[in-house]
């Protein structure tokens, strides 16, 4: 994603400085890459897979964070993989949800009663605790749980611009667990001006704040925030100010 949008924005600038040779070499090659993409979608899990082959460092559930990531910094504005995607919504059920096997998942409202989001880690097999590695050692991380809340951000601002959402098979089950109360249907369309719409977007914009309230809940009072939330007890850990 990130190489793809590097090479669309590197054709953008060929043509601004006048090198149009150069354009079309960088614009064919994201062409040829975009092509490759659908590769990663697994209908059977549907997933966007952070990888397509044999599975690597024992990730057997084939989600990772690393694909929101890429979404975030690599949609190119073009509609490959964007923020409102079925298939990148149902990726991010897919990945968000794995992350209830951590404990402190448990805490759903910080101590002001407000709702708190699914604290979000890298890979639900991740085995590396901030220091080391054990078993069932994968924590929460800051920068990851920021990173689902951005998502969401993103979708809502794009279906806002929009000004229309429409429910695929592919993102109903996203919509069934993060937007019940919207009660939509797959084949569906919702415009800007239906109840539905306004459920939806504000479902997005709600669990967005859910989840960076589930980082100020385990940010010290001091403010510096390391690597890691511990998954059990929710202390901070892992590597000294490595998110502020």
């Amino acid at each position: 994603m990130v190489q793809h949008r590097a090479l669309v924005l590197g054709s953008t600038f060929a043509t601004k400085m006048g090198d149009s040779a150069t354009s079309t070499t960088l614009s064919s090659a994201a062409t040829a890459l975009a092509a490759t993409m659908s590769q990663f979608w697994d209908k059977t899990r549907n997933l966007i897979l952070y990888e397509y082959g044999p599975v690597l460092n024992g990730k057997y559930s084939f989600k990772d964070t690393a694909v929101i990531l890429g979404v975030l910094h690599g949609y190119a504005g073009d509609g490959l993989y964007s923020y409102t995607d079925p298939k990148v919504l149902s990726s991010a059920l897919e990945i968000a949800t794995s992350f209830l096997i951590y404990n402190i998942s448990s805490v759903t409202h910080d101590a002001q009663g407000l709702i708190l989001g699914i604290p979000i880690g890298r890979y639900p097999e991740d085995v590396y605790n901030g220091t080391g590695t054990q078993a069932n050692g994968g924590n929460p991380w800051y920068l990851c749980t920021a990173a689902m809340a951005e998502l969401f951000y993103r979708a809502s601002a794009s279906y806002t611009a929009i000004g229309k959402i429409s429910v695929t098979g592919n993102s109903l089950p996203f919509w069934r667990y993060f937007s019940p109360q919207a009660n939509v249907q797959a084949g569906k369309s919702y415009p800007a001006n239906d109840v539905q719409f306004f459920n939806m977007v504000n479902s997005l914009n709600g669990w967005g704040d859910a989840f960076m309230r589930t980082i100020n809940n385990y940010t010290p009072p001091n403010g510096r925030m390391p690597e890691e939330i511990n998954r059990n007890t929710g202390a901070p850990q892992g590597a000294r100010d490595l998110t502020w």
